[in-house]
């Protein structure tokens, strides 16, 4: 990856906060006797030493878009570490990933951090590296595919935000029809969300 292939404010971010990128580790099959997937072939575990706790979406996103591979990233700072992984799927066109959704792990002690090798094959490796790391947010099982329990986490992030701006709009509202109004379609939203988690 070259740093040209960054837009300005993420080339920004990384020349401001990372000290120092490493390729830690790579998960293969013959680094870890599990077979290749049908998709992942290899993960490679990128380490980034950081100046600052603060790590935006977009280097993560950018960064797993310029390199065509799938990647585990590794946040160092100071005796703390976060880690961030993506739901992404290969072009049709060209040798790239489009990025669906990225997670990451809250802030932690390096110690209290743990990421369980798990699976058959790198794809199931792979997917469990997401659910651990979205702690929560994908779910899956016999009946609910990755890709299915990413998108049902993408809707129910969509609606959070949706029922807290509304709350917001609640709350500033002086007119109270208005308010009895907004206050419904919060019910709804709220009913929807339920439903999705099921």
């Amino acid at each position: 990856m070259k740093l040209a292939e960054l837009s300005t404010p993420v080339r920004a971010e990384f020349q401001n906060n990372v000290e120092r990128l490493i390729l830690a580790n790579i998960l293969r099959q013959e680094t870890t006797n599990i077979s290749k997937g049908k998709n992942v072939q290899e993960i490679d575990v990128f380490e980034f030493l950081l100046k600052e706790k603060q790590v935006s979406n977009n280097l993560i996103k950018e960064i797993d878009v310029a390199i065509p591979k799938y990647i585990l990233f590794v946040f160092k700072c100071n005796n703390a570490i976060q880690l961030a992984i993506s739901y992404k799927e290969p072009s049709i066109n060209d040798n790239k990933y489009k990025v669906i959704k990225t997670y990451k792990t809250e802030w932690q002690k390096e110690e209290n951090i743990t990421l369980e090798i798990t699976g058959l094959d790198l794809d199931a490796v792979y997917n469990s590296f997401i659910t651990q790391i979205a702690n929560g947010q994908v779910e899956t099982d016999e009946t609910t595919d990755i890709k299915s329990a990413v998108e049902k986490s993408i809707n129910v992030e969509k609606l959070q935000k949706k029922i807290e701006t509304l709350k917001s709009k609640i709350r500033k509202e002086p007119q109270f029809n208005k308010q009895l109004t907004m206050k419904n379609e919060l019910k709804e939203l709220q009913k929807t969300l339920e439903e999705v988690h099921g």
